[in-house]
Protein backbone atom coordinates (compact mmCIF):
# COMPACT_ATOMS: atom_id res chain seq x y z
CA UNK A 1 0.00 0.00 0.00
CA UNK A 2 0.94 3.28 -0.77
CA UNK A 3 2.19 5.86 1.85
CA UNK A 4 -0.73 8.02 0.51
CA UNK A 5 -3.30 5.45 0.60
CA UNK A 6 -1.97 4.90 4.13
CA UNK A 7 -2.27 8.64 5.50
CA UNK A 8 -6.11 8.53 3.53
CA UNK A 9 -7.30 5.68 5.42
CA UNK A 10 -5.62 6.55 9.25
CA UNK A 11 -8.00 9.96 8.33
CA UNK A 12 -10.96 8.53 7.77
CA UNK A 13 -10.46 6.09 10.22
CA UNK A 14 -10.19 9.33 13.01
CA UNK A 15 -13.43 10.71 11.23
CA UNK A 16 -16.07 8.42 13.51
CA UNK A 17 -14.26 10.18 16.89
CA UNK A 18 -15.23 13.46 15.43
CA UNK A 19 -18.86 13.04 13.70
CA UNK A 20 -19.87 10.53 16.61
CA UNK A 21 -19.86 12.87 19.56
CA UNK A 22 -21.37 15.97 17.11
CA UNK A 23 -24.32 13.80 16.16
CA UNK A 24 -25.09 12.88 20.26
CA UNK A 25 -24.83 16.88 20.52
CA UNK A 26 -27.12 17.59 17.57
CA UNK A 27 -29.63 14.86 19.08
CA UNK A 28 -29.74 16.69 22.62
CA UNK A 29 -29.96 19.74 21.36
CA UNK A 30 -33.38 18.44 19.09
CA UNK A 31 -34.73 16.20 21.49
CA UNK A 32 -33.66 16.64 25.12
CA UNK A 33 -33.50 20.50 25.54
CA UNK A 34 -36.76 20.91 24.15
CA UNK A 35 -38.07 18.18 26.55
CA UNK A 36 -36.32 19.73 29.54
CA UNK A 37 -38.01 22.97 28.82
CA UNK A 38 -41.24 21.37 28.44
CA UNK A 39 -40.59 19.54 32.08
CA UNK A 40 -40.01 23.29 33.60
CA UNK A 41 -43.00 25.13 31.62
CA UNK A 42 -45.01 21.67 33.68
CA UNK A 43 -42.98 22.06 37.12
CA UNK A 44 -43.83 26.00 37.15
CA UNK A 45 -47.54 25.44 36.63
CA UNK A 46 -47.90 22.36 39.34
CA UNK A 47 -45.74 24.56 41.91
CA UNK A 48 -48.45 27.41 41.56
CA UNK A 49 -51.16 25.26 41.58
CA UNK A 50 -49.91 23.49 44.62
CA UNK A 51 -48.62 26.46 46.39
CA UNK A 52 -51.93 27.63 48.49
CA UNK A 53 -51.94 24.02 50.17
CA UNK A 54 -47.93 24.99 51.47
CA UNK A 55 -47.54 25.82 54.71
CA UNK A 56 -46.02 29.39 55.73
CA UNK A 57 -42.82 29.97 57.01
CA UNK A 58 -42.67 32.82 60.13
CA UNK A 59 -41.69 35.39 57.39
CA UNK A 60 -44.41 34.76 55.19
CA UNK A 61 -47.15 37.84 55.92
CA UNK A 62 -51.19 36.21 57.50
CA UNK A 63 -53.90 36.63 55.29
CA UNK A 64 -57.35 37.74 56.83
CA UNK A 65 -60.19 36.52 54.73
CA UNK A 66 -62.25 36.74 58.29
CA UNK A 67 -65.50 39.85 58.01
CA UNK A 68 -65.24 40.36 54.56
CA UNK A 69 -68.48 40.98 53.12
CA UNK A 70 -68.97 42.34 49.50
CA UNK A 71 -71.14 45.72 49.11
CA UNK A 72 -73.48 45.98 46.58
CA UNK A 73 -73.02 50.04 46.06
CA UNK A 74 -72.05 51.13 42.88
CA UNK A 75 -72.59 54.59 43.12
CA UNK A 76 -72.19 57.56 45.44
CA UNK A 77 -69.51 58.00 47.97
CA UNK A 78 -68.56 55.92 50.47
CA UNK A 79 -66.05 55.73 53.70
CA UNK A 80 -62.72 54.93 53.03
CA UNK A 81 -61.43 51.16 54.62
CA UNK A 82 -59.13 50.63 56.70
CA UNK A 83 -57.25 47.50 55.60
CA UNK A 84 -53.60 45.77 56.46
CA UNK A 85 -51.49 44.39 54.30
CA UNK A 86 -52.46 40.46 54.05
CA UNK A 87 -56.66 41.39 54.64
CA UNK A 88 -58.66 40.57 51.50
CA UNK A 89 -59.66 43.07 49.62
CA UNK A 90 -61.79 42.46 46.87
CA UNK A 91 -63.20 39.56 44.77
CA UNK A 92 -62.37 40.00 41.01
CA UNK A 93 -64.46 38.53 38.27
CA UNK A 94 -65.08 38.16 34.52
CA UNK A 95 -67.54 36.08 33.11
CA UNK A 96 -66.14 36.30 29.42
CA UNK A 97 -63.39 33.96 30.72
CA UNK A 98 -63.70 32.44 33.52
CA UNK A 99 -61.71 34.43 35.93
CA UNK A 100 -62.91 34.47 39.90
CA UNK A 101 -59.95 34.77 42.61
CA UNK A 102 -59.77 36.18 45.48
CA UNK A 103 -57.76 40.00 45.75
CA UNK A 104 -55.79 40.62 49.54
CA UNK A 105 -54.06 44.09 49.90
CA UNK A 106 -50.59 44.08 49.31
CA UNK A 107 -47.96 42.75 46.48
CA UNK A 108 -46.35 39.58 48.05
CA UNK A 109 -45.77 35.94 47.69
CA UNK A 110 -48.80 35.23 50.57
CA UNK A 111 -50.71 37.09 48.15
CA UNK A 112 -50.02 35.44 44.85
CA UNK A 113 -50.30 32.09 46.77
CA UNK A 114 -53.90 32.14 47.39
CA UNK A 115 -55.21 34.88 44.28
CA UNK A 116 -54.23 38.16 43.76
CA UNK A 117 -52.31 41.26 45.41
CA UNK A 118 -53.38 44.85 45.00
CA UNK A 119 -51.28 47.44 44.87
CA UNK A 120 -51.32 49.70 48.75
CA UNK A 121 -51.29 53.19 47.23
CA UNK A 122 -54.57 53.39 45.25
CA UNK A 123 -57.86 51.54 46.24
CA UNK A 124 -60.83 51.12 43.90
CA UNK A 125 -62.49 54.35 44.39
CA UNK A 126 -59.45 56.31 43.92
CA UNK A 127 -58.61 58.97 41.36
CA UNK A 128 -56.09 56.49 39.47
CA UNK A 129 -54.93 53.15 38.67
CA UNK A 130 -55.75 50.53 40.96
CA UNK A 131 -53.13 47.90 40.59
CA UNK A 132 -53.20 44.28 40.89
CA UNK A 133 -50.81 41.55 39.95
CA UNK A 134 -50.85 37.50 40.21
CA UNK A 135 -49.22 34.54 38.54
CA UNK A 136 -49.91 34.25 34.91
CA UNK A 137 -49.48 30.89 35.05
CA UNK A 138 -52.43 30.25 37.86
CA UNK A 139 -54.47 33.21 38.91
CA UNK A 140 -54.10 35.55 35.94
CA UNK A 141 -54.05 32.24 33.40
CA UNK A 142 -57.32 33.20 31.84
CA UNK A 143 -56.00 36.59 30.74
CA UNK A 144 -54.67 35.28 27.89
CA UNK A 145 -58.87 35.22 26.54
CA UNK A 146 -59.43 38.61 27.73
CA UNK A 147 -60.31 40.98 24.87
CA UNK A 148 -61.30 44.85 24.52
CA UNK A 149 -64.73 45.17 25.92
CA UNK A 150 -64.80 42.13 28.37
CA UNK A 151 -65.99 43.33 31.83
CA UNK A 152 -64.21 43.24 35.14
CA UNK A 153 -66.19 43.09 38.15
CA UNK A 154 -64.59 43.82 41.58
CA UNK A 155 -66.61 43.53 44.33
CA UNK A 156 -65.22 45.06 47.63
CA UNK A 157 -66.52 45.96 51.23
CA UNK A 158 -67.05 49.22 49.97
CA UNK A 159 -68.63 48.54 46.98
CA UNK A 160 -68.88 47.03 43.43
CA UNK A 161 -66.67 48.37 40.82
CA UNK A 162 -67.58 47.44 37.11
CA UNK A 163 -64.78 48.25 34.35
CA UNK A 164 -64.31 47.80 30.38
CA UNK A 165 -61.07 46.55 29.43
CA UNK A 166 -59.99 49.02 26.69
CA UNK A 167 -56.26 47.96 26.48
CA UNK A 168 -54.10 44.48 26.21
CA UNK A 169 -50.66 45.11 25.94
CA UNK A 170 -47.32 42.97 26.53
CA UNK A 171 -44.68 46.09 26.99
CA UNK A 172 -41.81 47.05 29.56
CA UNK A 173 -43.70 49.72 30.70
CA UNK A 174 -47.57 49.97 31.20
CA UNK A 175 -50.26 52.09 29.47
CA UNK A 176 -49.87 55.74 29.99
CA UNK A 177 -53.36 56.74 28.13
CA UNK A 178 -56.10 55.92 31.78
CA UNK A 179 -59.00 57.55 32.82
CA UNK A 180 -60.12 59.27 36.39
CA UNK A 181 -60.37 56.09 37.85
CA UNK A 182 -58.83 52.49 36.51
CA UNK A 183 -58.05 49.15 37.17
CA UNK A 184 -54.75 47.79 35.83
CA UNK A 185 -54.40 43.83 35.84
CA UNK A 186 -50.23 43.21 35.73
CA UNK A 187 -48.89 39.51 34.91
CA UNK A 188 -45.90 37.93 33.60
CA UNK A 189 -45.33 38.20 29.48
CA UNK A 190 -46.01 34.39 29.43
CA UNK A 191 -46.41 31.16 31.59
CA UNK A 192 -43.02 29.52 30.66
CA UNK A 193 -40.34 28.99 32.41
CA UNK A 194 -38.50 31.65 33.78
CA UNK A 195 -40.47 33.89 32.03
CA UNK A 196 -40.42 36.34 35.68
CA UNK A 197 -36.89 37.30 34.20
CA UNK A 198 -38.41 38.76 30.73
CA UNK A 199 -38.25 42.74 31.34
CA UNK A 200 -41.64 42.70 29.68
CA UNK A 201 -44.85 42.11 31.43
CA UNK A 202 -48.23 41.71 30.17
CA UNK A 203 -51.03 44.62 31.09
CA UNK A 204 -54.45 44.75 31.08
CA UNK A 205 -56.19 48.26 31.24
CA UNK A 206 -59.86 48.63 32.09
CA UNK A 207 -62.19 51.70 32.08
CA UNK A 208 -64.43 52.12 35.36
CA UNK A 209 -68.14 51.85 34.10
CA UNK A 210 -69.97 51.96 37.78
CA UNK A 211 -68.60 52.06 41.45
CA UNK A 212 -68.55 54.36 44.49
CA UNK A 213 -66.57 57.15 44.82
CA UNK A 214 -64.19 56.80 48.18
CA UNK A 215 -64.25 60.29 50.30
CA UNK A 216 -61.11 62.41 50.05
CA UNK A 217 -58.24 61.67 52.68
CA UNK A 218 -58.12 64.20 55.20
CA UNK A 219 -54.98 66.32 55.66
Amino acid sequence: MSEKKRKRKKHRAVIPYITTPLIYLAASMIIVVPMCLVALNYAVNLVHKAQPSFSYSISDIELNSDGFVPSAQNSGTVKRPELKVGDKAAQLSCAETGLSCDVFFGRNRASFRQGAGMKTDILPGDTGVCELYGYRADTFKSLKNLKIGDKLKLETSWGTFIYSVSDITTATEPPADTMNQSLLLVTESDDTAFSYLNDESLYVLADIESGPQLEEVQK
